[in-house]
């Protein structure tokens, strides 16, 4: 699951930054005409994905600390009681 994500998250950023590549060569091609707009909006877009990104690692990392803690209960509790 991990990989795929991390899969999914780099074909995103890739396509917007094809996008904006493409974007760059339409403006070079009208004779320096800006689109200042699609510009924005693909930055925009970048950082939110950046931004999903980041919070996805947070909480897949909640996960894992949550599952080792479980893991870590289950089969350590029941040796700690044939001890004591």
């Amino acid at each position: 699951m991990v990989n795929q994500a991390e899969l999914l998250f780099s074909e995103v950023l890739n396509a917007l930054s094809q996008i904006s590549e493409k974007r760059c060569k339409i403006e070079q091609n009208n004779s320096g005409m800006k689109l200042p707009e699609s510009r924005r909006q693909i930055a925009e877009f970048e950082s939110m994905l950046q931004k999903e990104k980041a919070e996805f690692e947070v909480r897949l990392s909640m996960l894992a600390d949550l599952l080792v803690f479980s893991y870590t209960s289950i089969i350590c509790e029941p040796l700690w009681t044939l001890i004591m």
